[in-house]
C-alpha cells in the first residue's frame, strides 16, 4: 500500500503524454501491482501500475505507507545490548568484540585474493543453515550464519515479512563469506567471516555510495529500522557508506 503525498494524476500509461484517467489527492492510499520505468520527472523515473488495471502513477508522488512497527516479542524485553553513536544509530562490533562474542578461528589466506579459508571444524561447530522464506524468491531459501546469531536473523526477516516489506528485498549477496573487509589484505577480517552479516540489494547500495533513497528501486530505508530493533548495525550509517550491509552488533548473544 502507498500513500499519495502530492496531487497526482492517474494516467493510462507511464508517460506524461498518456491520457489522464483520474486524480488522487494527498493522503489517498493506493495499492500497486508493479513498479516500472517511465517518463522522468525531477530525476525520478519510476512509476507504479495500480491493481486491476486502474492506471499508472508517477513514483515521486507516492510513498510506501509503512504501518507503525508492531512491538516484536524480542523487543518487548530489554533493548539489545549494543554500542550507539550520539545519534543513537548502532555501531558495529570491533574485531576484538567479534572474537570475544563469536569465537576465534584459525585461517589461512585463500587462493582467491582477499578471501580466507577457515578451519572446517570451527565452521561445523559454530555455523548453521537457517530457512528464510523472505529470501526464497532471491534463490536464498537458506542462509548460513553463526549459531549465536541464528535466532536474530530469523526474527528480523520474520518481522520484515509481517510488515509486508519483503518485496523491498531484491537481491542477496550472502552472509557467511570469510574474507577481509573490501577483500583488501591490509584490512581486518570482515564480520561476514563470523557469519553475522548480510548484504542486500547490493546493486542499488554500492560501497562508498549514498544508500538508495526511500521510495526508489533497491531502497532499504524502510527495513533498516527493523534490523536496528533486533540489534543490527546498518552500513548506511558507516563513515564510508555501505548501504547493502547489515551486521549483528549485539553483546548479549
Amino acid at each position: 500500500m502507498f500513500r499519495v503525498n502530492v496531487k497526482l494524476n492517474i494516467r493510462s500509461a507511464a508517460r506524461l503524454s498518456a491520457a489522464r484517467i483520474g486524480r488522487a489527492e494527498p493522503g489517498t492510499r493506493l495499492e500497486m501491482q508493479a513498479a516500472l520505468p517511465g517518463d522522468t520527472i525531477n530525476g525520478q523515473g519510476q512509476w507504479y501500475e495500480l491493481i486491476a488495471g486502474q492506471g499508472f502513477v508517477w513514483g515521486g508522488g507516492v510513498v510506501r505507507d509503512v504501518p507503525p512497527p508492531t512491538q516484536p516479542a524480542e523487543a518487548a524485553g530489554p533493548a539489545p545490548a549494543v554500542n550507539r553513536r550520539a545519534d543513537h544509530t548502532i555501531l558495529p562490533l570491533s574485531t576484538t568484540d567479534l572474537m570475544r562474542f563469536f569465537g576465534q578461528f584459525r585461517f589461512r589466506e585463500a587462493a582467491k585474493k582477499g578471501f580466507i579459508d577457515i578451519e572446517p571444524e570451527w565452521i561445523r561447530e559454530n555455523t548453521e543453515l537457517i530457512p528464510v522464506p523472505a529470501l526464497a524468491q532471491l534463490d536464498f531459501p537458506n542462509i548460513r550464519v553463526h549459531k549465536k546469531a541464528a535466532r536474530h536473523f530469523a526474527a528480523v526477516f520474520d518481522e520484515i515479512a509481517k510488515a509486508g516489506l519483503s518485496d523491498l528485498l531484491l537481491s542477496c549477496a550472502g552472509t557467511f563469506v570469510p574474507r577481509h573487509i573490501s577483500r583488501d589484505l591490509d584490512k581486518p577480517l570482515s564480520s561476514h567471516s563470523w557469519g553475522v552479516a548480510i548484504d542486500l540489494n547490493a546493486e542499488w547500495n554500492g560501497y562508498g555510495q549514498r544508500p538508495a533513497a526511500r521510495n526508489t528501486p533497491g531502497s532499504l530505508q524502510d527495513v533498516a529500522p527493523i534490523f536496528a530493533t533486533y540489534g543490527f548495525a546498518w552500513g548506511g550509517h558507516f563513515g564510508t557508506p555501505d548501504g547493502m550491509h547489515f551486521e549483528l552488533a549485539r553483546k548479549d548473544v
